[in-house]
């Protein structure tokens, strides 16, 4: 399934079917893919396929982190910035 995702976001010769991707990825995730996780959020982050929605771009980078995913952790950090809640308590 995550193949074939990666196929409809890319095109590969045919028109790029990126709501079908989404589509994809969508049902991948919920079959546990960390991958289809941190892929459909950054659809969802630049509204790809989807509607933009941020709340469950972030959401979605969470879950695969909290799984071990690297690139959503990184997408955690950086793109949200995100402080541990020591961090938050000692800014205020």
């Amino acid at each position: 399934m995550l193949e074939q995702a990666s196929a409809a976001a890319a095109g590969g010769g045919e028109p790029r079917d990126l709501a079908g991707a989404a589509q994809l990825y969508r049902k991948a995730s919920l079959y546990g893919s960390l991958e289809a996780q941190y892929r459909l959020g950054r659809m969802f982050l630049t509204g790809s396929g989807v509607r933009r929605n941020v709340a469950i771009a972030a959401t979605l980078f969470r879950i695969a982190a909290g799984n071990g995913h690297l690139g959503a952790q990184a997408m955690i950090l950086v793109r949200f910035r995100l402080a541990s809640p020591t961090e938050r308590h000692s800014k205020t």
